[in-house]
């Protein structure tokens, strides 16, 4: 039954500073003050450990203007995690924050069924095809260049 105890870490990792308007379609008629934090998460127990999402790196903060708090490898190795060593990475959804960093490096990914679907679109493939983080790993069958991975 201990084998079957997970901890679960909300690693905070970025930060942006906006406005309510910023975080709702068509705006918000308040306009207050109402930023917005960025976490990975590390599901840790007796079968492994598991990234749940990737994050944004320095790079991709500045580009979008954000604000990394926290390098994620550093916020890992704070929990005694090893980013070089993280067998399994999960990607809940596809955009800006998720594959755009190297955070761990020989990852397994595990790609949500929903997000696989966007990537049936074409919309997140061309974007994924060159992350290096995914290089050894088949993402989509309906894209030939994942698929020779």
């Amino acid at each position: 039954m201990a084998d079957d105890v997970y901890d679960i870490y909300a690693i905070r990792y970025g930060h942006h500073h906006r406005k309510s308007s910023e975080n709702f379609i068509g705006g918000d008629a308040h306009d207050i003050p109402q930023p917005l934090d960025y976490f990975v998460w590390a599901i840790v127990g007796a079968h492994g450990t598991f990234i749940v999402d990737t994050g944004f790196d320095e790079i991709m903060a500045q580009k979008r203007q954000r604000q990394v708090t926290n390098p994620i490898r550093e916020g890992l190795k704070a929990i005694e995690i090893d980013p070089e060593r993280v067998e399994n990475v999960i990607v809940t959804h596809l955009h800006y924050t998720m594959p755009a960093t190297t955070t761990c490096f020989r990852a397994r990914v595990i790609i949500c069924r929903t997000s696989r679907w966007f990537m049936r679109l074409g919309a997140a493939c061309a974007m994924l095809c060159s992350v290096s983080l995914l290089k050894s790993t088949t993402l989509s069958p309906w894209c030939a260049k994942c698929s020779q991975a």
